[in-house]
């Protein structure tokens, strides 16, 4: 008996990711995928815990030149508060914005994200995969990219 995508789909969605652990769980996902999911998603938490922090604060900053004009960024409101931080320090303007951005365009893999939208981002790439086995031979580094 044939079964069409549209009836395997479903099935196989719950199956891969209905568990309590977090989607995919039921995989074995090959350790280049789980190391590259990992560092996304640390990236884009870094961003937004730890860049955007900066930036925020940046307009109430000012910059200050020393003798050696090396420029050292100070809070305007305390210089001895750590809002603009130590990074900022190092990475401000243009290129602390262009950082965030590039953080903020890369896919959300974190397990909320993941399962919140898992047919559409998932449904693609199970067109013929009938069993666990299928589904674990995917290219899972490329469907995350």
């Amino acid at each position: 008996m044939e079964v069409s995508d549209e009836q395997a789909l479903p099935v196989l969605i719950e199956a891969l990711c209905g568990s309590v652990t977090g989607p995919l769980a039921a995989l074995k996902l090959p350790d280049q995928a789980v190391t590259f999911r990992q560092r996304v998603t640390w990236l884009r938490k870094f961003s937004t815990e730890h860049l955007q922090e900066p930036m925020q604060a940046q307009a109430a900053t000012q910059t200050v030149h020393d003798s050696s004009d090396h420029q050292n960024t100070y809070s305007a409101s305390d210089s001895g508060t750590a809002a603009v931080g130590s990074y900022a320090e190092q990475d401000s303007g243009p290129n602390l914005e262009q950082k965030v951005q590039a953080a903020a365009a890369l896919p959300d893999l974190s397990d909320a994200s993941l399962a919140a939208d898992v047919v559409s981002w998932l449904q693609p790439h199970l067109r013929g995969v009938r069993s666990l086995a299928q589904a674990q031979s995917l290219d899972w580094e490329g469907i995350f990219r």
